[in-house]
């Protein structure tokens, strides 16, 4: 039988929090988040829940934990999507139907008492942070900030009565045999087409100044996405603070037309090839570890990329993607991913697919009536 409970104490939390690391233990593409970090994204320290409130459940089989899910109301999201609409995020399971079933059960009868009539998932909170499940590309290791997970997650969803959402796909390429040429002619066709065009890397000096652009740009780009809600100032502040270390300035874009902000490009190094070394804990071994890692990082990440509506379609995200890539060769960089993109983003994609990106992951965000 299993006993789904409401985490009430340190306890319960401290399970919560521990279970993935029991689940995966002999998973070797399994990537082990900081445990700081996961402990910080439930704090009251994160801005998320300034507009958001969650329950989290655990699952006990004979006082075994077999699994676990938060439930979670988004104010935000409620007012931007104008439909009452919860998340389910944060699972994890055996495979286990029953418990699945019982989990998902708690979290929807808590989201309907609080007027909700539908939930979407997973969402770890939101689609501004990690989502959705991994249903295609088990044999590699996620890159940074990307799920991973069982196959058989899509199957417990299935059985539930989950239906699929949206896809969002990850594309991979190596740098060294991108068909850079291709994507550079065309960029230096939207050069010549918009000649206000200005393309410069991040002033890491002006910081601050710099995540107010780029969250400009971010939101007006992202505003019609499917399950995107703007995050508040004080969550892309929290963000950006929590990946300014990772930062590289070079790998870094924004571009102007006639000085408005029009576009830019993220990308950080995979830093997971280091924390899959890592266990969870930021020990002093630990931190020895990352800083030697550091240096090896062969891969990076395409992790945001906006173009501001006014701007598409002018070759702007040639422009970008062309002295992107130039600069992680130079770097050293070997490999990307560009992740993730909604299934009907179809300028996206073919821009991605002119460097050579193939889809080699793809992953579902789930949703049901409740």
């Amino acid at each position: 039988m299993v006993d789904v409970a409401e985490v009430a104490s340190r306890r319960d939390f401290n399970a919560f929090v521990d279970f993935p690391y029991l689940l995966y233990r002999d998973d070797v593409n399994w990537v082990p988040p900081l445990k700081r970090d996961v402990k910080f994204t439930f704090s009251g320290k994160n801005p998320f829940w300034h507009h958001a409130e969650r329950a989290l459940f655990v699952a006990r089989r004979e006082g075994r934990v077999v699994g676990r899910v938060a439930a979670i109301k988004d104010e935000d999201y409620v007012k931007f999507a104008g439909e009452p609409c919860g998340y389910f995020g944060f699972f994890e399971a055996e495979d286990d139907g029953e418990a699945a079933a019982a989990l998902w059960d708690a979290a929807s009868a808590w989201l309907r008492g609080r007027g909700l009539t539908k939930f979407i998932g997973p969402m770890n909170p939101s689609t501004n942070e990690e989502c959705a499940f991994l249903v295609e590309g088990f044999d590699r290791p996620p890159y940074i900030m990307m799920t991973h997970n069982p196959p058989y997650y899509a199957t417990l969803a299935e059985e539930y009565g989950f239906r699929k959402g949206r896809d969002l796909f990850a594309f991979v390429w190596e740098l060294s045999l991108a068909r850079l040429e291709r994507v550079e002619r065309v960029a230096a066709r939207a050069r010549a087409r918009n000649p206000g065009l200005t393309v410069r890397c991040v002033d890491v000096a002006d910081f601050a100044g710099e995540v107010q652009l780029v969250r400009e740009i971010y939101n007006r780009a992202w505003e019609y996405n499917w399950g995107f809600v703007p995050p508040t100032r004080e969550e892309f502040d929290s963000t950006a603070q929590r990946l300014k270390s990772l930062v590289v300035p070079e790998l870094v874009s924004l571009a102007f037309v006639n000085g408005d902000p029009a576009a830019f490009i993220f990308t950080v190094p995979n830093y997971n090839e280091v924390l899959a070394r890592m266990g969870g804990s930021t020990g002093p071994v630990s931190l020895i570890k990352f800083l030697s890692g550091k240096r090896r990082i062969k891969s990076c990440r395409v992790m945001l990329f906006g173009i501001c509506p006014e701007y598409r379609k002018r070759g702007m995200d040639a422009v970008l993607m062309a002295s992107n890539h130039r600069a992680a060769l130079e770097l050293g960089y070997e490999e990307a991913e560009f992740s993730w993109v909604l299934e009907e983003n179809e300028l996206t994609k073919r821009t991605v697919a002119m460097l050579g990106g193939r889809p080699y992951k793809r992953y579902r965000i789930y949703e049901k009536e409740i």
